[in-house]
């Protein structure tokens, strides 16, 4: 869908993405400039991109997580089309999405960070304070340990904000990986596998490793000062609260020649998928310790991307289901329910799954409750901590047939 009359940045975009949720839908005029929305919300459409089905994508990710590769290096990109270094943040085509929210909002930056050698890309959402400053939300991961030690050090956190990325970047962003594995370094592998081709990176004036072929990247700090953040309406949909978090400041805008700003409607699919489809090979990669076979993950739409996950397995033992569950929810921790099914059950069709539940499964038998866990902060229902579920929905038994589909 291409939007060419013009929209304002308060609320007004984000009812046309809402309205729109599979769709991407390219506005040719956000507040006097181009912006895309919904371009990642369908899997099928990532798969499409990626020249891969669902199931190969998880595992191409897993594999990358396993056997990074250093990104092709260049000496210019398209990014240093144009350098701003006199500019108002208020002036770039970023919304405010829901009413909730506390102000403008990128949702769809990767933040790029290095510090004593270690690299570090992951997604942060970031509020527009005035023309040069945004605060930053920043959870217990490997950019606060950054930040930390920045400030231990009397230092700023230099940063670079990369815009307007691929898949290829986009899903390793989001994975939950050790401290000192590169994300781009994952990216590189998984475009390869993918594409049989590199992720081609370029050093922004600041000195920081980015993206060649982002559409924006802002050059800042992660300073010690701090501001209200939030509220802020997050993947479940639910409103988040006002925290004290850092302020980034911005020294200068790249951008590539009529370049368009990628947008992310928060609590909608492609914020669902961006943020959960990454877990799935994290999980995989949990699951490859202890199945002699491989197994299929989904986190659900249903369950947000994030809280509900279902496994398809091929079982060898009686209790491989719940060893399975157990296993996943700690790679895992926010999710609080998993559902394990066998092979010949569609996992990204929620109607088979809850066919396996109906036909395969007894509570007396086949539930196991995990109590008092550590779950997710995204979660309005948890308290401190949360009880978990496993609900194995396999067949029990050597005689299978009672419990497959007749075919016609």
């Amino acid at each position: 869908m291409i939007i060419d009359r013009a929209v304002t940045p308060e609320l007004e975009a984000s009812k046309i993405l809402a309205e729109n949720d599979s769709v991407p839908v390219l506005f040719n005029n956000l507040n006097g400039q181009k912006a895309i929305g919904n371009l990642w919300s369908r899997r099928e459409r990532i798969c499409r991109a990626l020249n891969v089905d669902q199931a190969q994508l998880i595992e191409n990710m897993a594999s990358a997580m396993e056997k990074p590769s250093d990104p092709l290096k260049r000496e210019k990109a398209p990014f240093m089309e144009n350098r701003i270094e006199k500019f108002d943040l208020r002036d770039l085509a970023i919304p405010k999405y829901h009413p909730h929210d506390g102000g403008r909002y990128l949702t769809s930056a990767v933040v790029i960070g290095e510090f004593d050698g270690i690299r570090n890309l992951s997604f942060h959402r970031m509020k527009i304070l005035d023309d040069r400053r945004l605060a930053i939300r920043l959870i217990p991961r490997d950019l606060l340990t950054m930040h930390r030690k920045a400030m231990e050090d009397k230092k700023e956190l230099p940063i670079a904000i990369a815009i307007g990325l691929c898949p290829t970047i986009l899903l390793p962003a989001a994975m939950s990986v050790e401290f000192s594995i590169d994300e781009l370094r994952i990216a590189n592998t998984l475009r390869k596998l993918c594409l049989d081709q590199e992720v081609h990176v370029a050093v922004a004036g600041n000195g920081i490793t980015v993206p060649a072929y982002a559409e924006f990247v802002l050059e800042g700090r992660i300073t010690a000062d701090v501001s209200d953040e939030g509220p802020f309406v997050d993947v479940t949909r639910t409103v988040d609260f006002v925290r004290k978090q850092p302020i980034v400041e911005i020294d200068a805008i790249n951008h590539r020649e009529d370049a368009i700003m990628q947008l992310l409607l928060p609590g909608y699919a492609e914020h669902r998928i961006l943020m959960g489809m990454p877990r799935e090979p994290v999980i995989l990669s949990a699951l490859r310790k202890i199945l002699p076979k491989g197994a299929c993950v989904y986190l659900t739409g249903g369950g947000c991307g994030w809280l509900h996950g279902v496994i398809a397995i091929t079982p060898q033992h009686v209790d491989d289901a719940k060893k399975v569950g157990i296993v996943a929810l700690e790679a895992h921790r926010s999710m609080k329910s998993v559902v394990i099914v066998d092979e010949d059950i569609d996992i990204y069709n929620p109607s088979e799954v809850e066919w396996a539940i109906a036909t395969r499964f007894q509570p007396h038998r086949d539930l196991t409750v995990l109590e008092n866990c550590r779950g997710s902060s995204l979660d309005p229902s948890a308290g401190e901590t949360t009880s978990k579920m496993i609900i194995d929905a396999t067949i029990k038994g050597t005689n299978k047939d009672p419990f497959k589909k007749a075919e016609l």
